[in-house]
């Protein structure tokens, strides 16, 4: 499979740091609106419907996830939040929130529903994932951060749809 950044021939430079005290809201505002932009741009769409269409939803959703455990590097960004367009992921590597943020820009533009979901172990959240359904209903969750495919972590103990 070829990488977006082997297609890409100009480098894009949309990197958004958000400082951690605006917080949570701030950053899911920002992550809707990178996605919005991403859903738009026309290397980046026709990367995704080129890489990414699958017979059926749960074959895309493979296809996304292994995509991101292959090629994106993780990098924790523990101190100030930097979230990165979906286009420049392959490029730049990224976390949780920007893995998240690529699984559901592409799905957006596949067409399929999706939503981001976020998680914690104690009183805050320090997680986000994508979520989605199938054709049936069953729901399913693509963490690139995770090699395991539609797994959630047990420490995980509080939700919340965002």
């Amino acid at each position: 499979m070829e990488t977006f950044r082997q297609k890409t021939h100009t480098i894009y430079r949309e990197l958004v740091s958000v400082p951690a005290p605006k917080g949570l809201t701030e950053t899911i505002r920002i992550l809707y609106r990178l996605a919005d932009k991403a859903a738009v741009h026309p290397e980046f769409t026709s990367f995704v419907k080129r890489n990414f269409s699958g017979k059926n939803s749960v074959e895309t959703f493979r296809k996304i996830h292994r995509y991101l455990n292959t090629y994106v590097k993780y990098i924790n960004d523990d101190y100030e939040e930097t979230l990165v367009a979906p286009y420049l992921l392959t490029q730049t590597g990224g976390d949780c929130d920007d893995f998240s943020l690529f699984a559901y820009t592409a799905l957006k533009i596949l067409g399929l529903p999706a939503g981001l979901i976020i998680m914690g172990t104690g009183k805050g959240f320090d997680h986000i994932m994508t979520v989605s359904y199938d054709e049936t209903g069953k729901l399913y969750v693509i963490d690139g951060t995770n090699s395991q495919f539609n797994h959630i972590p047990l420490k995980y103990n509080r939700f919340r749809y965002v």
